[in-house]
């Protein structure tokens, strides 16, 4: 299995999902109106990825303005990944956040207590 990495355009963030590391971040900005299209691939890769993921794995978002469209996309990435608690594998999300984002750092705590796992806020500048 290969790493992925998709470069960020304006309206698509940067994806870098290192295999051997268990790393999946996502950085930038988030508002392509075809967000189902650009991030097909990185559904296969995450479905791939949890076949066999490492013993511990990291989500990091880091984050500066996304839409309702791609915030449906965290959450079932978010969903997908905690699958590996089942199989005596840890996992670690880290939500990166504009200081004074209130709407990010409620997004993050409705998508905490949905699935009833912890979230990390870390404000950034």
């Amino acid at each position: 299995m290969r790493d992925l990495v998709i470069e960020k355009t304006e309206i698509t963030p940067s994806i870098n999902f290192n295999v051997s590391k268990g790393e999946l971040t996502i950085e930038g900005r988030a508002y392509s109106n075809d967000i189902n299209r650009f991030y097909a691939e990185l559904n296969l890769w995450v479905d791939e990825y949890l076949q066999h993921p490492q013993p511990v794995t990291t989500i990091t978002l880091q984050l500066d303005y996304y839409n309702s469209g791609f915030y449906k996309l965290i959450f079932v990435l978010i969903s997908k990944c905690k699958t590996v608690l089942t199989s005596d594998k840890k996992l670690v999300l880290k939500w990166k956040h504009l200081f004074d984002d209130d709407d990010s750092i409620e997004d993050a705590n409705e998508i905490s207590a949905i699935l009833d796992f912890p979230i990390e806020l870390i404000p950034f500048e």
